[in-house]
């Protein structure tokens, strides 16, 4: 998938003009259905040479994306909507955290966390097992952004279990990241 014109789309979603906006919105609509499309997202989310507005109107959609049809059961597919592929599950698995740490902009992180959210709450711990790994490792590290990225991949899980009695998610969760956060604390 083409990064610049991909990112061209858009910045034309901004444009003054309805129509050229409009027919902007389509082709990524189009093209959200083809494989590849999420990470390619993502490195333009990482790109630190486009334009921030640009990357956080990818942030906006990767975000809508994952929360309407990360997950699709058949029972509840619409007609028009296209689940998630396991590549590009795959792929935002492997990067997002990443992503979430090397993000400089507080409005392209908040779209990142609830991406997480969305993400954990369908994944975790099943589809999703080296997570808790991933985010020791980041609340580790000695980089302020990583333990900042781990702290917020620690609170987006609590947030997507704290109203579930009967997951013990929350539990496993709380049990190998809090004797983290006391240090970091401390």
């Amino acid at each position: 998938m083409d990064l610049q014109a991909l990112s061209n789309l858009f910045a034309t979603t901004y444009s003054p003009d309805p129509n050229t906006r409009k027919r902007a919105e389509l082709q990524i609509r189009a093209l959200s259905k083809e494989e590849g499309m999420l990470p390619a997202v993502m490195q333009i989310i990482g790109a630190e040479a486009v334009d921030q507005s640009i990357r956080q109107s990818c942030a906006v959609w990767l975000k809508n994306r994952v929360e309407r049809d990360y997950v699709v059961g058949s029972d509840t597919q619409k007609p028009d909507q296209t689940p998630v592929s396991a590549a590009d599950r795959a792929a935002l698995k492997s990067s997002l955290l990443q992503l979430l740490s090397t993000a400089n902009s507080r409005p392209i992180r908040l779209q990142l966390a609830n991406v997480l959210r969305s993400m954990i709450f369908r994944d975790f711990p099943q589809e999703w097992p080296g997570y808790l790994e991933n985010v020791v490792a980041l609340l580790s590290s000695q980089n302020p952004q990583e333990v900042y990225a781990g702290l917020i991949a620690t609170v987006e899980p609590i947030k997507a279990f704290r109203y579930r009695s009967t997951s013990t998610n929350l539990e496993a969760i709380t049990g190998v990241t809090f004797p983290l956060l006391l240090q970091i604390g401390q």
